[in-house]
């Protein structure tokens, strides 16, 4: 992993809609040689300047070629309305993703794997197990959750009906006005947000002074389609295509019981690995080391 790479700006279409991001070469690719490659998907609202590159240079540095990108509605890309998080519209994306770079000359398409973390998580389990392309996945900080059942966990029974009134009510007036209503992404202790887990708003604040794209709300329709997304059938159709999951064993958005039990769903081959350390540990330090150590082996050793 110690070699010098090379990064491009690029820009790719997706459902008419450009969608920008960075394509990460190993040095010395070029001269009609082809790498393996990973397309990787960032988590809940992350834009590629938000720890995507740390990531995408330990793997191109370890000889595959990487795509990191701003989903449609967010950072760089384009779209309408702005920070609209729908999860078919991002899985879009990444498979209009994978269609573009695996024809990039630079690039061997018949060995390529996604990379997800958090919210992709699930994205990467639904691509892989409908996409053939895709030769094997990693997924982290993520546990391949459905999305409602992480939710219901976490709340108290009241807050998650109240959560359900609240997402009611924003349909009811969407309907009326037709006029797109906001949550703020992270907030202040004892402020409303969409994710209210220990150490978001200081991680999210923190990610922002390099990532002047990113902006603090999300669509309220956004949190109505997560809690309907399911990926149970993607579960099982996932094998053969070889899956990593690696786990951050004090992640307070993600129950480490209901991700072994998604995990379970999912056949052979696979492999779980925890970390102990939280949510957003692993987006620094020796822990985004480590992680990128596990995928890089095992997309090494499931790509070729």
């Amino acid at each position: 992993m110690g070699h010098a790479t090379v990064r491009r700006d690029v820009t790719f279409d997706s459902k008419g809609t450009p969608c920008v991001g960075w394509l990460f070469l190993p040095g010395g690719a070029g001269g009609g040689e082809k790498s393996p490659g990973i397309v990787m998907a960032h988590g809940f609202s992350g834009v590629k300047e938000m720890g995507l590159a740390d990531y995408a240079e330990l793997f191109a540095a370890a000889g595959f070629a990487v795509l990191a990108f701003d989903f449609r509605f967010l950072g760089e890309s384009g779209g309408e309305p702005r920070q609209q998080m729908l999860p078919w519209d991002q899985r879009e994306d990444l498979r209009n993703a994978l269609t573009w770079f695996c024809a990039q000359p630079e690039v061997d398409a018949e060995r390529v794997g996604l990379w997800g973390t958090s919210y992709s998580g699930c994205h990467v389990i639904s691509v892989g197990a409908h996409d053939p392309r895709v030769k094997a996945v990693v997924n982290q900080a993520n546990g391949c959750l459905v999305a409602a059942d992480a939710l219901r966990a976490i709340m108290p029974p009241e807050q998650f009906a109240g959560f359900r009134q609240m997402l009611l009510h924003d349909r009811v007036t969407r309907y009326a006005s037709g006029e797109t209503s906001y949550i703020p992404i992270v907030a202040p202790p004892g402020q409303p947000a969409a994710m209210n887990a220990p150490g978001g708003y200081e991680f999210f604040m923190e990610e922002q002074k390099k990532a002047p794209t990113w902006e603090n709300r999300v669509t309220v329709e956004t949190m109505e389609k997560m809690i309907e997304d399911d990926i149970s059938l993607a579960l099982e159709m996932l094998s053969p295509t070889p899956l990593l999951v690696i786990l951050c064993e004090r992640d307070p958005l993600i129950p480490v019981p209901l991700a072994e039990k998604a995990f379970a769903r999912v056949g052979e081959p696979k492999r779980m690995e925890k970390f102990p350390v939280d949510h957003f540990d692993i987006y620094s330090g020796e822990w985004l080391d480590k992680a990128a150590q596990l995928a890089v082996g095992w997309f090494g050793v499931h790509l070729g």
